[in-house]
């Protein structure tokens, strides 16, 4: 499995990205100011398993108002493990320096502050010590919950890449306090609104999913059975009675969970929870079979009386050129085949705000997904 390395240095080497992946399978991925790296840390589309920090690194971004207002008696590797501790990057990290700096000797004193059971060398030079470096984080990411949990669920863990799902895994290991932990159900909830956003992109159903939505997805895809599985169905509709009432305070599913008469309702849900993961991982999202399954959806939707459209006309184009259905504009941007559709009749399947300041005032919302009725 490949690990997800965060490297922060202001001067890069090809040579240690190449050699970590070539040897270690790691994927470092470099930023050249602290700041930058904080972010990309922050960004929840990605995980990382470790950080590289370079002790002589740039703080903010050269020529930012960030950077004229700084700190200057905080050296970088300072900033960069405070940064690291105030966000709860619970990560772990390792120094990799050329050396050769005012402020070298206090490298050593500036890691011992942190407690890191996890490495006794306070850093690693530029370039000799870049074989021992790559080792050491290799033990570390192999020994840590994290990666464990990747191994455990790979399939799961590369679908979804947020770090949220992980940590319920790393939960779960300990049952005792799993099982009364109230948090668990408004987790669940979360990446219940992610499973149904990736089944609107899949084309299992044809809305897209908006907070309280899960309700609605679950109730479609009750009816949608001849794409989504009846197991897939049960645990989506299990999950939802008891994500949504769960997440909030003074409910039946809450107390039932904190006072321990329901001992293995939270374990339920994350079994469920995976099972469903799983399924969104395995299917096909092809753009030909994300189309089919799109038509199919909106019989579906017919037949059983959903809403199919937010709004059903004709294409048209008015007198300062602008292509709508109805309210609706169809930007070239976004759907390059607008102009082909002038004359024809279609159904907005799914929208969002118009945000162009000379045609919102006319239409206030944009199609972003239609079909031709």
């Amino acid at each position: 499995m490949i690990k997800n390395i965060l490297w922060i240095d202001d001067n890069p080497s090809n040579s240690l990205i190449n050699r970590a992946y070539n040897k270690k399978k790691m994927n470092v991925v470099a930023k050249e100011y602290v700041d930058a790296g904080i972010e990309e840390l922050l960004n929840p589309s990605v995980s990382y398993d470790a950080i590289i920090l370079d002790a002589n690194c740039v703080k903010h971004k050269p020529g930012s108002e960030e950077e004229k207002k700084a700190n200057t008696t905080v050296n970088a590797l300072s900033y960069a493990l405070m940064r690291i501790t105030e966000k709860h990057i619970n990560l772990p990290w390792f120094v990799y320096s050329a050396g050769d700096f005012e402020g070298e000797s206090s490298i050593a004193v500036i890691v011992n502050g942190y407690e890191r059971s996890y490495d006794d060398k306070p850093y690693y030079s530029k370039p000799a010590e870049m074989e021992i470096m790559l080792d050491k984080i290799e033990e570390v990411i192999a020994n840590s919950d994290l990666y464990k949990m990747k191994s455990k669920y790979p399939q799961i863990c590369d679908f979804y890449s947020q770090n949220d799902i992980i940590e319920l895994m790393v939960d779960y290991e300990n049952i005792s306090k799993f099982s009364g932990d109230v948090n668990i159900p408004h987790k669940v909830r979360n990446m219940l609104e992610m499973a149904s956003g990736h089944l609107y992109k899949a084309g299992i159903i044809f809305f897209d999913v908006k907070g309280s939505d899960i309700n609605k997805c679950s109730q479609f895809i009750g009816k949608n059975g001849g794409l989504v599985p009846s197991y897939i169905q049960r645990a989506f509709h299990s999950l939802v009675d008891y994500a949504n009432p769960g997440s909030h305070y003074e409910t039946i599913i809450r107390a039932a969970i904190q006072n321990g008469t329901a001992p293995f309702l939270n374990t339920q849900a994350f079994n469920e929870l995976l099972t469903v993961l799983h399924w969104c991982a395995s299917l096909d999202m092809s753009e030909d079979a994300v189309a089919k399954r799109f038509l199919d959806s909106r019989e579906c939707a017919k037949n059983n009386k959903f809403k199919v459209y937010y709004f059903e006309g004709e294409v048209e184009k008015d007198d300062i050129g602008t292509i709508h259905c109805g309210p609706y504009v169809l930007d070239t941007k976004n759907i390059p085949t607008a102009e082909s559709l002038i004359g024809k009749r279609i159904g907005v399947a799914s929208k969002d705000e118009n945000q162009d300041e000379r045609t919102k005032r006319m239409y206030k919302f944009i199609v972003k997904k239609y079909v031709i009725v």
